[in-house]
């Protein structure tokens, strides 16, 4: 099984988003009071803030469910631009198909700042009587949003230049493997498909 790093766990808490609102009506408050206890004991703030967010969707009086969300939220925006920080540092220089995984989680992770910000501004709607003080500051990464995605389109014209080539070295040989590997690149140059479970020329 693979280990799921902390930037592949975004990937997850994406689907977690438009998850919770389909099992909102399935938890418990001592069920969510629980999970958000733990999410936010593991540092696993993003988690915390979305659990917190759901719980108060339920019971919006809830002082815990607040006083969490109160804290969490801004930990969970700080940790999310650290790592856009830490993976655009490593993705500046093309160095391969890692620097398009890099760039997609840029991407997930700009996305994710939004969803957060719009949750947000919902949720304070929702809280009837706010039993602490919420000092949400509004995020605005869309024009960071569409300079990632442009990184990320050059990127795939480089990956896609860089398997090519490595395609042509291989179709030279004469051996079977060379042969099967050299179809793999040129197949991985045309954006059809990538190695493993690596995405990076969609």
């Amino acid at each position: 099984m693979k280990k799921i790093t902390k930037y592949s766990k975004h990937f997850l808490i994406l689907a977690a988003i438009f998850l919770s609102g389909l099992t909102a009506q399935s938890q418990t408050p001592g069920q969510y009071n629980k999970a958000m206890k733990e999410y936010y004991a593991n540092g696993d703030y993003v988690n915390a803030t979305l659990t917190a967010m759901a719980f108060l969707r339920t019971k919006g009086r809830n002082k815990n469910a607040q006083k969490t969300l109160a804290v969490s939220f801004n930990l969970a925006v700080e940790g999310l631009k650290n790592d856009i920080n830490d993976l655009m540092e490593k993705s500046k220089i093309f160095s391969g198909d890692e620097t398009i995984n890099e760039r997609k989680k840029i991407i997930k992770d700009y996305e994710l700042l939004e969803s957060l910000d719009r949750k947000g501004r919902e949720i304070l709607m929702i809280i009837t009587k706010k039993k602490v003080s919420f000092n949400f500051d509004k995020i605005d990464v869309s024009s960071k949003l569409d300079a990632a995605q442009k990184l990320l389109l050059e990127g795939n014209e480089m990956a896609a230049d860089m398997h090519y080539k490595k395609g042509l070295v291989l179709m030279n040989k004469t051996d079977r493997e060379s042969q099967k590997s050299a179809a793999k690149e040129f197949k991985y140059s045309n954006y059809e498909s990538t190695p493993k479970s690596i995405s990076p020329h969609k």
